[in-house]
């Protein structure tokens, strides 16, 4: 009686724990080394998030989008590379 309880506590304990793998792998992305890289909005919170205000869209086109922003009273052109967001170059303007 005590091994048939036993065996139905791991057998429902393993259908919940096969429950929860199959929700974590439909969010698994498959594309792994073919991303496209992140959005032109993306691009705009990473640059505001390091402190620049204000700031602009100029180029999201290619591999390199540009953003104009303002930080520390000065006007900046931000190069941000679109394969992982980082910011790759800052120029005075």
């Amino acid at each position: 009686m005590r091994t048939g309880f036993l065996t139905g506590l791991i057998a429902a304990g393993m259908m919940t724990l096969g429950a929860a793998t199959a929700d974590a792998a439909t969010n698994v992305d498959i594309n792994i080394g073919k991303t496209k890289g992140i959005s032109c909005g993306t691009g705009k919170r990473i640059v505001q998030g390091k402190g620049y205000i204000n700031v602009r869209a100029r180029d999201c086109y290619g591999e390199i989008y540009v953003y104009s922003g303002l930080r520390y009273g000065k006007n900046w052109w931000i190069e941000v590379r679109r394969r992982d967001g980082k910011i790759i170059d800052r120029v005075r303007r």
